[in-house]
């Protein structure tokens, strides 16, 4: 499953994919949304798969990269090992909420899973300096 979310520029249109066996492909099927994809996601998906936006699609993976690279390095052994995609997770157990409300309160939306960590999504500098402060603070 593929999402064109981060990467691609398109979180708000909400559009991805999956290429699975034909069992996992009926059971999404069965549970997802009719007309979900609306035909202006289509064609920002189509938009962004042709060769013009790879440019700028490999620009915002390598900012990705750095900024995730800079927030594991930061965070050290708050983060989990080796995160590949565009967020990172903290496993904090009981103290989760605790990390989650000090995020909250410098305006940094965090999702929490009460009881076992938070995933923080890589986003621009500026919040990654947020989130640095923060953990440093925690």
């Amino acid at each position: 499953m593929r999402t064109f979310s981060k990467a691609y520029g398109l979180a708000a249109i909400r559009l991805g994919y999956a290429i699975a066996s034909e069992n996992v492909a009926s059971a999404l099927r069965a549970v997802a949304l009719p007309f979900g994809v609306s035909s202006v996601a289509q064609a920002a998906g189509l938009a962004a798969l042709a060769p013009p936006a790879q440019r700028e699609l490999q620009a915002r993976i390598a900012q990705l990269n750095l900024e995730r690279e800079r927030v594991v390095t930061a965070l050290g052994a708050l983060c989990a090992a080796n995160p590949e995609g565009n967020f990172v997770w903290l496993p904090l157990g009981e103290r989760s909420a605790e990390f989650a409300n000090q995020c909250q309160e410098q305006a940094l939306s965090v999702r929490l899973f009460v009881g076992v960590g938070v995933r923080v999504t890589i986003a621009e500098p500026q919040a990654t300096d947020r989130l640095i402060a923060i953990a440093q603070e925690f």
